[in-house]
């Protein structure tokens, strides 16, 4: 009884918790470097370009030719689901009711 009530005290926090304020900044502190320069209409869409390594090229050309639309990604997750409540299922005892009048 005494051990019940020492593991669930534990996880009680008490009424007087007040969340701490944190100090944020309002800009990066390298704002001012001359070396970081800020880009508002940047393309970044082949930013793995910047590592000039054919193999990531190819690696990623491949994943985008090979990815398939987020719907027919779904489909194979409910695709999976439905096999395994097959397989679950057939672990255990079936049944099968008379029919056509034959007891």
């Amino acid at each position: 009884m005494i051990s019940i009530f020492l593991l669930s005290s534990g996880c009680a926090v008490g009424p007087d918790f007040k969340k701490p304020t944190a100090m944020v900044a309002d800009e990066w502190t390298e704002s001012g470097d001359p070396h970081v320069v800020r880009r508002k209409n940047a393309d970044y869409s082949k930013w793995w370009t910047l590592f000039d390594d054919p193999t990531l090229d190819k690696l990623i050309d491949i994943a985008y030719r090979q990815n398939l639309p987020l719907q027919v990604a779904g489909l194979r997750i409910l695709q999976a689901r439905a096999n395994l409540g097959i397989a679950v299922g057939e672990q255990y005892p079936q049944t099968q009711e008379a029919t056509g009048g034959l007891v």
